[in-house]
């Protein structure tokens, strides 16, 4: 029969191996920010926005049927383009559709536009380190991702967000209230991901998807479908998310491209 020291010792180092356990496999955290106060709602948990008849949410319906996730851990601005080109392109009155139009593709896109050595920056290119592209690369490419897959386009905005969080809401409102009203111009956003999911420090690129101006929040289609479905953040928390500094672009800022189609 074991001895009472012996027993003690035993359960000692079991506690001691389960502690060193939780120690090297911690918790994770929430996926989508801070416990008890989550800087943003997946559309799962909230789409009440989309039962209203008051919100048409013109964006929306043209970018989710060709929503796309991202191949690379770079490659977030080719999902992005792609979404964008094909929810263009769907405009079209259908009488003007011919069936032998397929859909774009990432692996179309990135042959086809060789704008800001794109393929090299997002991991396509096996012998290159992929950083991703700035904001003002990210305006020359979908435009010309658009045009080259005929679509006519009016204007590329490059907007960033500096000075007062009051004045920036204002302008950022005035955006997003044009931009809700039609699917002839479409907004990619570039913000540093961490300040909206609290996870994965570094620059990220979306498609933003619908403005609820009721509730000052508006819905991100990321692109990290690994991880993320669409979510909800607030103009402040977007806001902070965009004027965070690219350390790859001159130490500029993040921002938005605001792209408005003929």
């Amino acid at each position: 029969m074991p001895s009472y020291d012996s027993e003690m010792r035993f359960y000692f180092l079991v506690s001691i191996v389960l502690l060193s356990i939780s120690t090297a496999y911690p918790d994770p955290k929430p996926k989508y920010g801070p416990s008890g106060n989550p800087r943003a709602i997946p559309l799962s948990r909230d789409h009440s926005y989309f039962l209203s008849p008051e919100h048409p949410a013109p964006d929306f319906w043209a970018l989710i049927p060709y929503y796309v996730g991202q191949k690379t851990e770079a490659s977030c601005s080719v999902a992005a383009v792609t979404a964008l080109v094909n929810a263009a392109r769907a405009a079209k009155d259908l009488n003007n559709r011919r069936a032998n139009e397929k859909l774009v593709t990432d692996e179309e896109l990135l042959a086809r536009v060789q704008v800001a050595s794109w393929e090299k920056k997002v991991g396509a290119d096996p012998n290159t380190s992929p950083k991703g592209v700035t904001l003002d690369q990210l305006a020359k490419i979908a435009k010309a991702a658009l045009e080259t897959n005929g679509v006519k386009v009016r204007s590329a905005e490059i907007l960033r967000f500096q000075g007062s969080l009051e004045g920036a809401k204002r302008e950022l409102r005035r955006i997003l209230s044009e931009n809700e009203r039609s699917a002839r111009d479409f907004i990619l956003v570039n913000f540093f991901q961490k300040s909206f999911t609290d996870d994965a420090p570094v620059g990220h690129i979306a498609p933003l998807g619908a403005y609820d101006g009721r509730n000052e929040r508006v819905l991100i289609l990321d692109p990290d479908r690994e991880w993320y479905e669409p979510y909800w953040v607030s103009l402040e928390t977007l806001l902070t998310g965009m004027k965070t500094t690219d350390g790859g672009n001159s130490g500029m800022s993040r921002g938005l491209v605001w792209l408005k189609l003929n």
